[in-house]
């Protein structure tokens, strides 16, 4: 994703709310990168909760945009929670959703 189509998906929704994402988001891979699994898995839970939170008043917004961003908080999940996580898909995953955050 470019990062000129990240800006046109997050820029239909409060700036407020993208800068709780990309907040949780940080704070993920700074846990991650620390070497703190458990922390880093638990802190992206609170991303699926916000993001869960916030679906009735962003998706209606902009359809196209909170599409893109669930899938990239998927992958994020998924590689977090995986049985056997992989730092580097974790991480790239991470990055990917930061990009995608704007």
């Amino acid at each position: 994703m470019s990062s000129c189509s990240a800006r046109r998906a997050t820029s239909s929704f409060p700036p407020a709310e993208v800068a709780k994402f990309r907040t949780i988001t940080a704070d993920t891979l700074a846990k991650l990168n620390s070497g703190d699994q458990a922390a880093a898995t638990a802190r992206i839970t609170d991303l699926e909760k916000a993001w869960d939170d916030d679906q009735p008043t962003l998706q209606p917004t902009n359809q196209q945009a909170w599409t893109l961003l669930d899938g990239e908080i998927d992958r994020a999940l998924k590689a977090l929670r995986a049985s056997k996580p992989d730092k580097a898909a974790e991480v790239k995953a991470l990055n990917t959703l930061l990009t995608a955050l704007g």
